[in-house]
């Protein structure tokens, strides 16, 4: 991703690394990533394809009586290409106004 916003930190490895992509791509989750978008508030981000999250979702309420977790993302394959366009969309279409902050 370039200097301007958005701004995505602690995901180098999973855009300099194809491995890493694939590996990130055939789990179907890409967790807690945090985005600075134009409006200089952080959001950490969570994306999943539908399979990996109901997954989730069904063992969290075989442990507890629900599930809660903000600021998901649903694509329908999670590629690289499919993570920086999603990103891009939610920054042009200000769309980032209805995630929580990261409060650091």
């Amino acid at each position: 991703m370039s200097n301007k916003f958005p701004k995505v930190y602690d995901a180098k490895y999973y855009f300099d690394d194809d491995l890493y992509q694939l590996e990130i791509e055939s789990k179907g989750c890409l967790l807690n990533i945090i985005v600075e978008f134009s409006n200089n508030i952080m959001y950490k981000i969570s994306f999943y394809d539908i399979s990996r999250f109901s997954q989730d979702v069904s063992e969290e309420l075989q442990e507890s009586s629900f599930f809660y977790q903000e600021n998901i993302i649903f694509l329908t394959r999670l590629t690289k290409d499919n993570l920086v366009r999603t990103i891009n969309e939610i920054e042009k279409k200000g769309v980032y106004s209805r995630l929580k902050d990261y409060k650091i």
